[in-house]
């Protein structure tokens, strides 16, 4: 899987050029260029997703404990990351 191994594969066709993509939601539109992407899709995002996954998977929270017990950037991330899912999920079906 791409995430696992932290790199991205993308490339940018000459025939199609450099086009824009949608990296936003639908109450917060983004877009951003193809050639963009390595900016924001470094090792810290990926750490951050494969929390957000384990997370979303059911495999409970990074630390012991409950949501006290979690650093603000971990509940951050994890509101965050749980509101784009579900926004993502909501564009898909309309």
């Amino acid at each position: 899987m791409l995430w696992l191994k932290g790199k991205h594969n993308l490339k940018v066709r000459k025939e199609i050029g450099d086009g824009w993509i949608s990296a936003g939601t639908k109450q917060a539109p983004r877009f951003i260029r193809k050639s963009e992407i390595p900016q924001f899709v470094d090792d810290e995002f990926w750490a951050w997703f494969a929390v957000w996954h384990k997370f979303h998977a059911g495999l409970g929270l990074p630390f012991a404990g409950g949501w006290a017990n979690q650093g603000q950037p971990v509940v951050e991330v994890l509101e965050l990351m749980q509101a784009i899912y579900r926004n993502r999920s909501v564009d898909r079906a309309e």
